[in-house]
C-alpha cells in the first residue's frame, strides 16, 4: 500500500504500537514544521519579543512554568535545582562556540581558568593578547664633530603613540538574544 500522507497509516492500522509510534512521529513532524526547538537561541533585531520566546536576560523561573526549556538547559545558568532555573544572560556579550576538549591550534588556552570552567554556559573575561611593538633605532656616529675632536654618538629612538580605547572589540551592533521555550 502506498500512502500519500506518511501519517495516513494511523487510520489504516489498528496495532497499538503503530498508533503510539505514529503519534510520536506526528509530534516530531509538527515540531520540525514549527522550525524551532526549546533552547534554541537566535539574534533578534526587534524590540518586542515574539510569543514562544524569552529574552536571554538571566531571569529566574519556576521549572514548571517552562518545562520544555528547563529539560534542555537545566540549571546550567543557575537556579534552585529543585524548583527554579535561570535563563542565560547574554546582554552585552558575544556568543562563542563550545570548544570542549579540542586540542589543535584553535584550542582554548585558558579553558580551565574561567568562571564555570570548561563547560557549556561558562563565561570568558576580556583579554588583550600580550604583545610588543617594533621601533626604529637610528644611530649617528661622530655628529657635531669638530676639528681634532671625536664628536658625540647620538641615538634616535622612535616609539609609537598610544591610541585606542579601553578595550579590544570588533565592530558590532546591538541585537537581542532570545531563547525558545
Amino acid at each position: 500500500m502506498i500512502l500519500s500522507n506518511p501519517l495516513d497509516f494511523l487510520n489504516q492500522e489498528n496495532d497499538v504500537w503503530n498508533i503510539f509510534n505514529g503519534l510520536r512521529i506526528k509530534t516530531k513532524i509538527e515540531e520540525l514544521q514549527k522550525g524551532n526547538m526549546a533552547g534554541q537561541v537566535i539574534a533578534f533585531a526587534g524590540t518586542e519579543i515574539p510569543a514562544g520566546w524569552l529574552l536571554c536576560d538571566g531571569r529566574e523561573f519556576q521549572q514548571s512554568q517552562y518545562p520544555e526549556l528547563f529539560n534542555v538547559i537545566k540549571n546550567t545558568y543557575g537556579g534552585n535545582e529543585a524548583y527554579t532555573f535561570k535563563l542565560p544572560d547574554y546582554r552585552g556579550l558575544f556568543l562563542r562556540g563550545f570548544n570542549g576538549d579540542r586540542s589543535d591550534d584553535l584550542s582554548d588556552p585558558d579553558k580551565d581558568n574561567r568562571k564555570g570552567g570548561n563547560n557549556l554556559g561558562s563565561t570568558q573575561l576580556d583579554e588583550f593578547m600580550s604583545h610588543t611593538h617594533q621601533f626604529i633605532n637610528r644611530r649617528a656616529y661622530g655628529v657635531f664633530k669638530t676639528e681634532g675632536g671625536n664628536g658625540w654618538d647620538l641615538d634616535k629612538w622612535d616609539t609609537t603613540s598610544a591610541t585606542g580605547g579601553n578595550e579590544t572589540r570588533p565592530k558590532n551592533i546591538y541585537v537581542n538574544y532570545i531563547i525558545k521555550y
